[in-house]
């Protein structure tokens, strides 16, 4: 796999896909697996309560995917100064070079196939199609009220019930 996209989109796509890959005793659920598909590239993390998927658009030399150390990736990309950035992971060790203009690092990857399974909504299971801007909004409107004490995580969460492809009620925990 091989991939050249600017920092700031990438940075912005590991920051944000880079939330549910925090805390985990498992060493899987502590990266972000990249995967190339056509002028793009998904980002994904999980901690197996949640996962986080994010497209960044990006030039691809070669196919593939990667699971890297969400973190450390992170971190470093993050400290370089120059505009556009390269990563490329080499089978089959997975062993991935992060390179900007004057800059290189080699980071330790991971089989992507080690990375768990995305669930899928059984059959019947409600839905609802919503533009981004309206759940944007609808979930700002009540996330003041979620806290942010780990300690109980009960209350962090938002509570969303759908009936006939209608939100029914929007909440916090609390």
């Amino acid at each position: 796999m091989k991939f050249r996209c600017p920092k700031q989109a990438l940075v912005q796509g590991l920051t944000i896909a880079g939330r549910a890959a925090t805390g985990h005793t498992l060493p899987i659920l502590r990266t972000i697996k990249m995967t190339t598909e056509q002028e793009r590239v998904l980002l994904e993390a999980t901690n197996l309560e949640f996962g986080i998927q994010m497209w960044v658009n990006a030039a691809v030399d070669e196919p593939g995917s990667v699971a890297l150390p969400a973190r450390l990736l992170t971190d470093f990309v993050g400290i370089l100064p120059h505009e556009s950035i390269t990563i490329a992971a080499h089978e089959p060790t997975f062993r991935s070079t992060i390179t900007s203009e004057l800059s290189e690092a080699v980071l330790p990857g991971t089989d992507p196939v080690e990375f768990p399974a995305w669930p899928t909504l059984a059959t019947g299971s409600p839905s609802l199609t919503l533009a981004s801007a309206l759940f944007k909004d609808l979930v700002g409107a009540v996330a003041y009220a979620a806290s942010t004490n780990e300690r109980r995580p009960a209350f962090t969460g938002i509570f969303i019930e759908v009936r006939d492809q209608t939100i029914t009620h929007l909440r916090c925990s609390r």
